[in-house]
This record gives structure tokens, sequence and C-alpha cells, in this order.
């Protein structure tokens, strides 16, 4: 069952949050009439020196323009979620599979990552 669905757009070297809904938590933000997405914070495209942050799974999916599938982020050693193990930690919530797709234009530049969680 589909619980939680994010979408993000790679902005100004960040990772912006305009829609995020979590069913069983009950949080609607960025959709028509709700509360804005902007309490998540933007995630770096970019590290200080400007490499590309890659064991970010949102960021590697979009600096590789690939599909990423994860199915348990609690066993995941290729990338770092400690963000998303924070989240579970703060709200009680068991973050599971991800599915990360990004959405690239005809120019072949990525415009939104879609995020479904279960």
């Amino acid at each position: 069952m589909l619980e939680r669905f994010t979408l993000l757009i790679p902005r100004k070297r960040k990772i912006h949050f305009p829609l995020v809904q979590n069913d069983s938590l009950n949080i609607y933000l960025g959709g028509k009439d709700q509360p804005s997405a902007e309490l998540f914070k933007p995630i770096p495209l970019f590290d200080s020196n400007g490499q590309a942050v890659k064991q970010l799974v949102v960021s590697c999916a979009i600096h590789d323009k690939r599909t990423i599938c994860i199915d348990d982020v609690y066993n995941s050693p290729e990338y770092d979620f400690s963000g998303t193990r924070k989240f579970d930690e703060q709200t009680g919530y068991r973050s599971r599979s991800f599915l990360t797709v990004p959405l690239i234009n005809h120019e072949g530049e990525v415009f939104w990552r879609a995020a479904v969680d279960q």
C-alpha cells in the first residue's frame, strides 16, 4: 500500500520539497489548499567542494538520472538514510521501501523527482 508520496524540485544546487503527503501520519503539505511543504529543509546537490552528493538516494537519482528502488531503507548500506531515520524517530513512522524516479525533460534535464514510500 502506498503511504507516502513526495515531489521534489532540483533548484539552485539544492532539492526542494513542494509536495509531501503521508497518509499514515495525516501529513498533506504543498497541495491545493494545504500548508507549505517548506518545513522540510532543502537537500544539497553538491558538497562545499562542488562535488556531487551521491550518498543520499534523492541526489544520486538526480545526478545519475536513474530510477533507484530500495527494498528496506534500514538495511541499505549504499545510501545515507540518517534524515529518514530522524523523521521516523520524531514521528513514530517506519520508512520501508523507496522508489525514487527522476523526471527528465526533452533536453535531458531533471525537473522533478518523485519518491514513493511503502
